[in-house]
């Protein structure tokens, strides 16, 4: 017969502390990989990701299957396809790779560059691999940051798990997460760091900045097949999504914001989904920490963590700078050479942290508010917007290292 010792006070404290160093060692596995993106200043580069709504002719999304013959058409002999649980989702090559989003947007992601410049090159040269084989399916892309054409109860969830999971959650985390998944597109820009310091002062000042860049980014005239009844229409959208893990990190602009607190509030984040191999599984609301309570995660684990947070401004080993709408290529590099002479130019980057000295976590919400309301017209931090917009915009127009 077993042992059947009853488990005393002691035990549970050790068993508690076993707990406690998995937990802390989880901790650290997160910040060593934050602490991976750490680059000279000489070799700092951007990058930029350009999510596409593909329309036929009639203006309505072309759906899973059409993408998939336009991706199996422009994919190369060097391109490398990747699956997920048997469907193609998307290739890369040394210069991008393309993916699908939850509802068949298109996403070009470019590898870092040194310029915008080369960015632009990079994505030319795919589009004109890319239109031509949209045009004998009669399809086009455009780019907007809400579907201009269709409601999102009419747009499907390609099949992919990861997604699956993600619109079951959210439909319970809040209420505009179809909406999100389904009809939004945006522009994301990468920029590098080169120590913790250096990431903390850009993510406080992205994180600041991220009401401005939502409205000198507005590209949503549309919401719901009616001319939009506010501005910014995505931030509208990711503000009903999940308070837990998006628009902006709670705490992010305290004195003690650092890759640990960030660490911290990963590890205490709802789940949604775990990866185990290239199945996903769905964990609903629990936590990361009791899902890895015993055991270290792996760095893919860590990065997939790291991917379940959609902030504004999201920490990877990178700074991922996530708030506008999609646009089309010029302006997309006007914006990217803004982010670019403002984050990886000192001068700039005290001027923008003086401007914007005393700005907390309420003031981003609250003017975040203002401009879905009213604009240009609304107010940024006590200033009207159209003047913060334009103090951005010059300092963004003041030459950096990289341009």
């Amino acid at each position: 017969m077993p042992n059947m010792k009853k488990a005393t006070a002691s035990d549970n404290i050790v068993g508690m502390r076993i707990d406690m160093d998995i937990y802390r060692m989880n901790i650290d596995a997160i910040v060593s990989h934050l602490k991976r993106g750490f680059k000279r200043s000489d070799d700092f580069k951007i990058g930029i990701e350009i999510e596409h709504f593909v329309f036929d002719s009639n203006d309505r999304s072309a759906g899973y299957e059409k993408i998939l013959d336009v991706m199996k058409d422009i994919m190369g002999e060097d391109d490398k396809p990747y699956y997920l649980e048997g469907h193609l989702i998307g290739f890369y090559n040394d210069r991008y790779s393309i993916s699908l989003e939850p509802a068949s947007q298109l996403e070009i992601s470019i590898a870092p560059c040194a310029s915008a410049d080369e960015l632009v090159c990079i994505y030319r040269d795919f589009r004109r691999i890319l239109d031509p084989v949209l045009s004998r399916y009669n399809l086009r892309v455009e780019c907007y940051g809400y579907n201009p054409y269709e409601s999102a109860q009419e747009l499907d969830i390609i099949p992919k798990k990861r997604y699956e999971y993600m619109d079951r959650y959210f439909q319970k985390a809040g209420t505009r997460g179809r909406n999100m998944m389904r009809a939004t597109a945006s522009v994301q820009v990468s920029v590098d760091y080169s120590d913790e310091n250096d990431a903390i002062r850009k993510y406080r000042l992205a994180a600041i900045l991220s009401p401005v860049l939502s409205l000198m980014m507005d590209n949503s005239p549309v919401f719901e097949k009616q001319p939009a009844a506010m501005h910014m229409v995505r931030a509208y959208v990711w503000d009903g999504v999940d308070a837990d893990r998006c628009v902006i990190m709670d705490g992010c602009l305290a004195p003690d914001f650092s890759f640990e607190k960030y660490a911290e509030y990963i590890m205490n984040m709802p789940a949604i989904l775990v990866m185990e191999g290239e199945t996903a599984v769905y964990t609903d609301d629990k936590k990361i920490k009791d899902i890895y309570a015993e055991r270290v995660m792996t760095d893919e684990e860590v990065m997939h963590v790291l991917s379940m947070a959609f902030f504004d401004v999201r920490l990877k080993n990178y700074i991922e700078i996530r708030m506008a709408d999609s646009c089309n290529i010029d302006k997309a590099a006007w914006y990217a050479r803004i982010i670019c002479n403002i984050f990886y130019n000192d001068d700039n980057m005290g001027k923008a942290e003086e401007y914007f000295a005393g700005v907390g976590q309420k003031d981003v919400l609250e003017a975040r508010e203002s401009l879905i309301q009213h604009g240009k017209d609304g107010i940024i931090y006590g200033k009207k917007a159209e003047c913060v917009v334009r103090f951005v915009t010059e300092l963004g127009s003041n030459a950096a290292v990289k341009e």
